[in-house]
């Protein structure tokens, strides 16, 4: 999840018509670009609740980036308040609700990039966290360096691209602040947005590279028919998965072969492989409640074998 913090729909609109953010115009082509209302408060870090978290801010204890305690719960050393706007952006961890989950929780392992919300992060996959990263951002925030966010972004991103290209990640969140940063400072029409934007079209246009998700899919749609019949002919006994394997793994070495499927690329194994699993819970019905001949272990290590880099 790409999160383009502060941009504007109608100025996202005028720049993808202007050809100007290509990587995005492809996404609006294959899907849709649709405008919705965001959360209250909607500043950054409360609105992001309800992508981690599937709630509003205010129900899991994010009113807003400062607020009063009327319990007292809070020191009265600061006030009896918070500023997520600092040092005190350590406490929403432990400020949010504890009874609900954040999506870091429930689908690991994950990174998130710039993510005021982390809980359920290691250290080492929060991207923005280090002392070298804040020490940098405070000193582009205090001489008053707008530019300087340009560079922060196009570096968040870039990181976060080499560890979807490195290490296995079941879910990414990945926010690129520059866009806000500038139109604060210049206005949404001012030219320095419009850089702003093409630094997260930029970090878009890397998954359609590695580990190229579209022509994974493409390849799995070219070979629906093969998919079907050897799902068909083997749903009812017991060696399907060894069979789909066998197929996923032809496609794979197919797509490595011509240059459009990155060799040793988790993301595209596992993504191939679940639509043939789908493939095959749909063939075989919803009766089934296992996994054919297969017991849950033996799935996973089925997976994880088949995510070893080629030798």
């Amino acid at each position: 999840m790409i999160i383009a913090d502060g941009v504007r729909p109608d100025v996202l609109a005028r720049y993808i018509d202007g050809g100007r953010l290509p990587a995005l115009a492809s996404l609006r082509e294959e899907g849709s670009l649709s405008t919705v209302t965001s959360a209250f408060p909607s500043v950054t870090g409360p609105a992001y609740a309800p992508f981690l978290m599937g709630r509003y801010p205010g129900a899991v204890g994010l009113p807003g980036l400062r607020w009063y305690d009327r319990s007292g719960r809070i020191a009265g050393i600061t006030g009896h308040s918070r500023s997520y706007v600092g040092s005190q952006m350590r406490f929403v961890d432990r400020d949010i609700d504890p009874a609900s989950p954040t999506l870091f929780e429930l689908a690991k392992p994950s990174f998130g990039a710039l993510s005021v919300i982390g809980r359920g992060l290691r250290r080492q996959n929060r991207i923005g966290r280090s002392l070298a990263f804040v020490a940098r951002a405070a000193a582009t925030h205090f001489r008053g360096n707008v530019r300087g966010w340009l560079a922060i972004d196009r570096r968040v991103g870039e990181e976060a691209a080499h560890r979807l290209r490195t290490k296995r990640a079941r879910y990414a969140f990945v926010a690129l602040t520059g866009i806000d940063k500038t139109s604060h400072a210049e206005g949404q029409s001012a030219a320095i947005v419009g850089d702003a934007l093409r630094i997260v079209d930029d970090t878009v246009a890397f998954f359609e590279t590695y580990p190229d998700f579209r022509q994974i899919l493409r390849h799995v749609r070219e070979s629906e028919a093969i998919i079907a019949s050897v799902l068909t002919e083997h749903a009812a006994e017991r060696n399907v998965f060894p069979a789909t394997l066998i197929l996923m793994t032809n496609v794979l070495e197919e797509g490595q072969r011509i240059g459009e499927i990155r060799e040793g690329s988790p993301g595209a194994l596992i993504h191939l492989y679940m639509t043939l699993v789908n493939e095959y819970v749909y063939l075989a019905g919803s009766a089934n409640p296992g996994l054919g001949s297969l017991t849950i272990e033996q799935f996973h290590a089925l997976v994880d074998g088949a995510l070893r880099r080629p030798t």
